[in-house]
């Protein structure tokens, strides 16, 4: 098995989405779960705020990588 570089980086940019996407389901710890369920914060509130994580999505997204870690 010898993937082409193409096929290597699409399955990077793929695990990425879906790791961001599911991100979006999980509900962080220690908050009230009386409320409407679209008031929780997720895990994706905070990776979203984190500069570096949106960098590297950025830069995989964009098949440019040369700088971004």
């Amino acid at each position: 098995m010898r993937p082409s570089l193409e096929e290597v980086q699409k399955s990077i940019n793929l695990a990425g989405i879906t790791i961001l996407k599911g991100a979006q389901m999980i509900l962080l710890w220690g908050q009230e779960r009386k409320g409407k369920p679209s008031s929780l914060k997720t895990c994706h509130h905070d990776i979203a705020r984190s500069k570096q994580i949106v960098k590297v999505s950025y830069h995989l997204s964009t098949d440019d990588c040369t700088d971004c870690c």
